[in-house]
């Protein structure tokens, strides 16, 4: 808006606008709302759903915004962006949602020693938040290095990397219908969720051995596949555990442990392609999120053997 305003593209204004708008606070506000508004029984179809648009909108949105600038300029593909945001916040209070609940009226403390109380109950959830947190280390380090690695390692051009760069959304639109499609594992679940892990760890390695452009653009497609049912599954079981008046709370702490995974990872990718190379780097990853999968399998294993009827079960 400050850019209309002032009808000029400012960089230092993009950047604060831009990382403004990295503090995504409402990825955790709503998936903290959607339980009060889908029967829980149709959570993982629900999840499913808003998991695959979201990633449709992401493939779409940069060729899009291209088109914008190249044919209406930067003034009218601002005034395009902000138009959708200001009709996001029209729809804002049209959501309407039930909480009667006395914690919900509590302190900020209050709330935050509850959600504590959580992840002692339910130990499962601090598994997950080390899997989501070894993920997001493992995702940002390869795809800092994606062009190079595409250019450089495939021989791609920069119209290669733009398919293999839209394969793994691709597979994970895919991998979204078919979560909501299919019958809920039951007593697998955590054994689906762990070997989707273990399988995108997999297609690490693959990439760090292949030089074929068209099997690492298989290889990344099927992560994509896998993906969501690692995604949708954990955010269900956030959901049905935890309880409503504090799920915002605990989706917060969830997208910190992702998020403070990143720079890390970044920061590993670039070390690892600058000292040793690409191929290595993507064979560490894949090896080091295979190992913690492999680890952890037994973990979840053993809290899952005590919780997953619980989870599984609709929340009174």
């Amino acid at each position: 808006m400050i850019c209309l305003l002032l009808a000029s593209m400012d960089p230092i204004i993009l950047y604060i606008a831009a990382f403004l708008t990295s503090i995504v606070i409402y990825d955790a506000a709503a998936d903290a709302i959607i339980p009060k508004l889908v029967h829980q029984n149709e959570l993982v179809k629900a999840n499913a759903k808003i998991s695959g648009l979201t990633q449709l909108i992401r493939l779409i949105a940069l060729p899009v915004g291209g088109f914008l600038v190249a044919n209406f300029g930067q003034i009218i593909a601002v005034a395009i962006v902000l138009s959708f945001y200001l009709f996001s916040i029209m729809l804002l209070p049209l959501l309407k949602e039930k909480n009667k609940s006395p914690l919900s009226k509590a302190s900020w403390m209050g709330q935050f020693k509850a959600g504590l109380d959580i992840y002692t109950q339910h130990k499962i959830l601090l598994i997950l938040g080390m899997f989501i947190a070894t993920t997001s280390f493992g995702v940002f380090a390869t795809q800092a290095m994606y062009i190079p690695y595409v250019t450089d390692i495939l021989g791609g051009t920069s119209f290669e990397y733009g398919f293999f760069a839209a394969s793994f959304p691709l597979g994970y639109i895919l991998g979204s219908y078919l979560v909501g499609k299919l019958k809920a594992p039951g007593k697998y679940l955590y054994l689906v969720m762990i070997s989707a892990l273990f399988v995108g760890g997999s297609t690490h390695i693959f990439l760090g051995l292949t030089e074929s452009f068209w099997l690492a653009l298989l290889f990344e497609m099927v992560a994509g596949i896998v993906m969501p049912f690692w995604n949708v599954y954990s955010t269900t079981i956030y959901q049905r555990l935890v309880p409503d008046e504090i799920l915002g709370q605990v989706f917060s702490v969830r997208f910190l442990l992702s998020k403070a995974a990143t720079p890390i990872g970044i920061l590993y990718g670039t070390f690892c392609a600058t000292v040793f190379s690409l191929p290595f780097l993507f064979l560490s990853v894949g090896i080091i999120l295979c190992a913690v999968t492999g680890m952890g399998f037994f973990l979840i294993y053993r809290a899952s053997k005590a919780n997953y009827k619980t989870v599984l079960s609709v929340k009174q």
